[in-house]
């Protein structure tokens, strides 16, 4: 039906399929009935070759194309599963959801290292862009090997400049979550859209150390970076009028002093 959108009726296609791995899954069942020998991890033999006959027609011809959008079911959370390598070898893009990352409440639950985008390169994003996702990843990966440490010995036992890397990875993990609209009814939070120059700058901020003071709580289900500084409540301003005014209600009353007042008025 996409290929007919496409090629007959000359439209720009948007194909999302749930689930890919259904098709991996789907020709293992049919192989198995038919009693082929199988492959690696269990798969029909023909597993790279269909996969690769399946993705070769969601392609652009022309000036027509053929986006897809793939769900992949990952069996028991093994990236390495064959059935799986057999798809992501053919995504530009993949975002992994982690259970992990879902256990600490972090939304979305993605797997920041584990996901990746050809779309990340010097050629398509501005240089900025592209230096600050190097170096985020870079502290992200330190840090994955800190976690074991800290489970160990505790991050106390830790060398200073550890200590710093590891609280700015976990400020801009927490950062990395965000509030879905489609989600406000289920969370209680509204949703919030964050521009992508908004999102470099503040992890940006964050990997040079301009948050170190902040705690890595104000953090959480941020839109800028800005939301996580502290807000102060400037103090009001009393005119002398208003103070003299009180000063005189003072001494009528006899049992407040003029001094007490003032400090009443100044915190309200």
């Amino acid at each position: 039906m996409a290929e007919e959108f496409r090629d007959n009726l000359g439209k720009n296609v948007l194909f999302f399929i749930d689930n890919m791995y259904r098709f991996a899954q789907a020709g293992n069942e049919l192989a198995m009935l038919m009693n082929t020998i199988p492959s690696e991890d269990g798969y029909q033999a023909t597993l790279s070759s269909e996969m690769a006959e399946m993705h070769e027609r969601l392609v652009s011809r022309g000036s027509d194309s053929i986006t897809t959008v793939e769900a992949v079911y990952v069996p028991a959370d093994d990236i390495l599963d064959q059935g799986v390598q057999a798809i992501y070898d053919y995504l530009d893009s993949g975002i992994v959801l982690s259970r992990n990352v879902y256990r600490e409440g972090k939304l979305p639950a993605v797997d920041i290292l584990a996901s990746g985008s050809s779309a990340l390169s010097s050629e398509v994003i501005d240089f900025t862009h592209y230096g600050v996702a190097l170096e985020a990843k870079t502290l992200l990966k330190k840090a994955e090997s800190l976690d074991r440490i800290v489970s160990l010995v505790g991050e106390s036992e830790l060398s200073l400049d550890d200590k710093i890397s590891y609280q700015r990875s976990r400020k801009l993990r927490n950062f990395m979550t965000q509030s879905f609209f489609v989600a406000e009814k289920q969370t209680g939070r509204p949703g919030k859209y964050v521009e992508r120059k908004d999102t470099v700058l503040g992890v940006q901020g964050i990997l040079r150390g301009d948050y170190d003071e902040i705690s890595e709580d104000h953090f959480m289900f941020i839109g800028g970076v800005e939301e996580a500084l502290p807000v102060k409540n400037p103090q009001s301003k009393i005119s002398p009028v208003s103070i003299q005014k009180h000063r005189r209600s003072s001494s009528n009353a006899g049992f407040v002093s003029s001094s007490g007042m003032e400090t009443t008025s100044v915190k309200a």
